[in-house]
């Protein structure tokens, strides 16, 4: 039977059967869905990131992959390639270290009578080593089994190929520009001749865990089997595996390739929206619920107090109880100058509900009546209670005694209030958040705390969580809601329905703060590794670093910074590539600084973090920047709370430090800037837009979008583009990278607020290089608002 003949029987297979598949998703040599090497018609779940590591005689490939969305997939490759020939007369490099990126798109998921279809590109921005395009499709005929066929091109389309069905026989070589290669080689996409691929996957019942494959492959490994490198010996398109898949979600397999060769293969993956470990934090504090209403009154009236008095007179248009004639009915508050409504406000909080207040002189002759009544109540009750109010400072030592209770309930939760201000019916809060990654879980526990702090009075309750010294937003809770919906299975949903989220208000208020919070002083030391990639001299150079910190709050979101940093073991400063660049060395001149700084001073900065606005946030950072670079840093931010859309604007002036990463400079300073927008897109995707000036003095733009998940895992990368050539950039033609943020929560199954950053970039240059500015507003402002509330709104009652 001709190859051409296969293809056709398995796909007719594949269109008439009609099972669905049960099985997971296989990955195969390039770490994509797919057989042994050839890709299948599936995709992975949604959200899944999977590393894959394949050994095959001398060559080994590393590649990681990210399931976008449902039908998208994108996945970066580091591999060793032995014996590499550039291009057709070229010598033989006998070690080369490649980089590549594959995409792939879902256009059909399988159905019961119709298969899954996918097509993609592989290595379509890199070398060209393994660049290939691909349209597959896959059937399943029973749970535990699975055909797949489709037609490739490039590499995938060198074994017994036949004319290119879409007519462009001719392909552009791309080996022959290996250097300077990283960017789209769109021109070769889809040309040159096609060849057929099938293979089948079985899942024997009686071994769980055990997945066989076999396939027809259409790759004919020339580069690997050429006369003067021969390493490889391809015998046959045929190949066969056979990988067992652990509950961990980790696969280990053997294959065999062409005939003569024996490969393995590891892989793992993972969920970021299922954590390894859940449910390990301490119960919360339970909310105490308020005694002398019954859930019917509390229902029809709010928060009222039962009292003696009957409604029987106005104050205005407000329905009020005549006292003139029963002066035990309320509490009577004494001052020698001026009626304050503000006094009345604090005496009514801090003692007890009153609704109306009396003021009187020495004589006791009435000034006036403030009338203090919940919003929507029908009317005005009094209650008889003793209240003193002697001496100014009654509020803020009442302020300071419930301050203290508070940060004792909440000591274990990690939670420190920085000010109270009570008044009538509402107690406004604002705390620092030292633990919890989900912002609303920690208002859910400042909530409960307030609970049995606050007087009954207190019926509202007004929290507001402090990002770097930023009041960002405030979250107004009903106190009667945490009463009713506590044990309410969708209770913290419902209270979300009822809840405010309004931005903060820009000044301190009627704010007391607490006792000795300024100025706070914070500091630790701790280990850390440092990791330093793709070199092609090391690709995997390691350090185990110790690091002290510092922490100075002096006043609202006016602080100090310091960080210093020791090796105690490790490579990176092994690291002698020098530098080919024709730019200013902004960023490949980083060996010397990690060859010639021990100890370091990793940041020493002054900061302001402030509101203009309310929608409006500005910060200022001067000192040591990062690693590299010291200067003078303003930005500004408009984010209103509630919108999904950012603008920006940032302006630096930095100079170059010495490679000691101690207190002197070197002589290169230069002006950077950008104009940003920020545009939450929904279904967790982030977009990022930055136009302006760079660190070698170039003008271009940076696109970034990233994949951030409720849990805090975030998964993106970036791509810059200036002015500067694809020749004056050098290898890669452009700056590009990966990133991943990985909360520790993730894997303690503990609330933590600690996260790791991961940033892949297989080049680093000088085109397109930005200063790294700590405590960059977006990040800070949009961590608290109402997307990330509503996001992390389940948590409120855990």
């Amino acid at each position: 039977m001709s190859h051409v003949a296969i293809l056709i029987s398995a796909l007719t297979i594949a269109t008439i059967a009609q099972a669905q598949s049960t099985a997971p998703v296989t990955l195969n040599n390039y770490g994509n869905a797919g057989l042994i090497d050839m890709p299948s018609g599936q995709s992975m779940p949604e959200g899944t990131l999977s590393a894959t590591s394949s050994l095959f005689n001398k060559s080994l490939r590393n590649t990681a992959t990210f399931q976008i969305t449902p039908r998208l997939a994108g996945s970066f490759r580091y591999s060793f390639v032995p014996d590499f020939i550039p291009g057709a007369g070229s010598y033989v490099r006998p070690e080369y270290y490649d980089r590549s990126f594959d995409v792939r798109y879902q256009l059909m998921f399988e159905g019961r009578y119709r298969p899954a279809v996918a097509i993609g590109l592989q290595d379509f921005a890199g070398t060209g080593i393994y660049s290939g395009e691909y349209i597959a499709a896959t059937k399943t005929l029973r749970p535990n089994l699975r055909v797949t066929a489709g037609l490739g091109w490039g590499r995938l389309g060198s074994y017994n190929s036949f004319s290119n069905p879409f007519g462009a026989d001719t392909r552009p070589s791309t080996l022959g520009t290996a250097e300077i290669n990283g960017r789209p080689q769109a021109d070769v996409w889809f040309r040159g001749p096609a060849a057929p691929f099938a293979g089948v996957e079985w899942a024997p019942q009686s071994v769980r865990g055990l997945v066989l494959k076999a396939e027809y492959s259409s790759d004919d490994y020339a580069n690997e089997n050429a006369a003067n490198v021969g390493y490889f010996d391809h015998k046959t398109p045929l190949n066969f595996a056979a990988e067992y898949h652990f509950k961990s979600g980790s696969t280990l397999a053997m294959n065999v390739i062409g005939g003569t060769e024996v490969g393995l293969r590891f892989s793992t993956s993972i969920d970021p929206r299922k954590p390894r470990v859940i449910g390990r934090e301490e119960a919360p504090l339970p909310i105490r619920v308020r005694q002398g209403q019954s859930d019917q009154r509390r229902a029809i009236f709010g928060d009222v107090i039962d009292g003696h008095s009957v409604p029987s007179g106005y104050v205005g248009s407000i329905p009020a109880a005549d006292i003139t004639q029963s002066p035990s009915g309320v509490r009577i508050a004494r001052i020698q100058d001026q009626c304050s409504p503000a006094m009345a406000r604090e005496l009514d909080a801090q003692a007890g509900v009153v609704d109306l207040v009396i003021f009187e002189n020495n004589a006791g002759a009435a000034r006036c009546s403030v009338v203090l009544r919940d919003a929507g109540a029908t009317y005005v009750q009094a209650l008889s209670k003793p209240a003193n109010a002697d001496g100014a400072n009654y509020g803020d030592d009442a302020n300071q005694a419930a301050i203290a209770r508070l940060n004792a309930l909440m000591k274990t939760d990690g939670i420190v209030v920085e000010a109270l201000d009570v008044t009538a019916g509402r107690a406004h809060l604002r705390i620092r958040n030292d633990r919890f990654d989900a912002p609303a879980q920690a208002i859910g526990r400042a909530a409960r705390a307030m609970t049995h702090v606050m007087p009954d009075s207190v019926y509202a309750f007004d929290i507001t969580v402090l990002e770097q010294g930023l009041p960002v937003s405030t979250t107004r809770l009903q106190r009667r809601d945490l009463e009713q919906l506590q044990f309410d299975s969708d209770g913290a949903w419902k209270t979300y329905v009822r809840a405010q989220i309004e931005p903060s208000d820009l000044g301190q208020g009627d704010l007391t703060f607490a006792d000795g919070y300024y100025p706070k002083l914070s500091a630790g030391i701790a280990p850390y590794i440092a990791t330093s990639l793709f070199d092609p001299d090391n690709p995997v150079r390691v350090d185990l670093r110790l690091r002290g910190f510092a922490h100075l709050d002096i006043a609202p979101g006016l602080s100090l910074n310091g960080s210093v940093s020791k090796r105690i073991y490790g490579n990176i400063h092994h690291a002698t590539r020098d530098s080919d660049s024709v730019l200013p060395r902004v960023r490949t001149d980083l060996n010397k600084y990690q060859a010639q700084g021990d100890p370091t001073i990793d940041r020493l900065t002054a900061d302001y973090m402030f509101k203009l606005s309310p929608d409006i946030y500005g910060r200022v950072t001067a000192g040591i920047l990062e690693p590299m670079y010291g200067g003078l840093s303003a930005e500004i931010l408009y984010k209103p709370v509630a919108s999904d859309f950012a603008i920006g604007a940032e302006l630096n002036w930095v100079k170059q430090r010495d490679f000691d990463q101690l207190l002197s400079f070197r002589d290169y300073e230069t002006v950077t800037g950008h104009a940003s927008v920020y545009w939450n897109m929904g279904n967790g995707f982030l977009g990022q837009v930055d136009v302006g000036r760079y660190l070698a003095r170039d003008w271009g733009g940076t696109l970034s979008v990233d994949r951030v998940f409720k849990n805090g895992w975030r998964v993106g990368g970036y791509m810059t583009l200036t002015d500067v050539s694809f020749d004056d950039f050098g290898e890669g033609s452009f700056d590009k990278g990966l990133r991943a943020t990985i909360p520790l929560s993730w894997f303690t199954g503990q609330p933590h607020r600690n996260k790791y950053n991961l940033l892949i970039q297989p080049i680093v240059r000088d085109g397109g290089a930005r200063v790294n500015v700590p405590n960059r507003l977006y990040p800070v402002v949009s961590g608290v608002d109402r997307t990330e509330l509503r996001n992390s709104w389940g948590r409120l009652m855990r």
